[in-house]
């Protein structure tokens, strides 16, 4: 009987437990290999990205690639934008 009562009292702590080295030994052992054909491609890629250079009050800001989203502070802002196609 006096297994039964270790088990019961250190049951849910044991299986907390496991589940947590499970886990940490899982998140830890990602490696990501990469060949020299990925690594090739990678540095084309990097290479043929488009620099847009855009002046403004504060200065010049430099954007890679083509914007996804755009934030503006002031509402007036956005009727602007909503006016002018997307430039591809």
């Amino acid at each position: 009987m006096r297994g039964f009562n270790i088990v019961r009292t250190f049951g849910g702590g044991i299986l907390i437990l496991l589940f947590t080295i499970m886990m940490l030994l899982t998140g830890c052992n990602t490696s990501q290999k990469t060949t020299e054909a990925e690594k090739k491609q990678n540095s084309a890629e990097t290479k043929n990205q488009e620099i847009r250079t855009i002046k403004h009050e504060m200065g010049e800001t430099e954007i890679q690639n083509t914007p996804t989203k755009i934030v503006t502070l002031e509402l007036s802002f956005v009727d602007s934008l909503n006016a002018h196609r997307p430039v591809l």
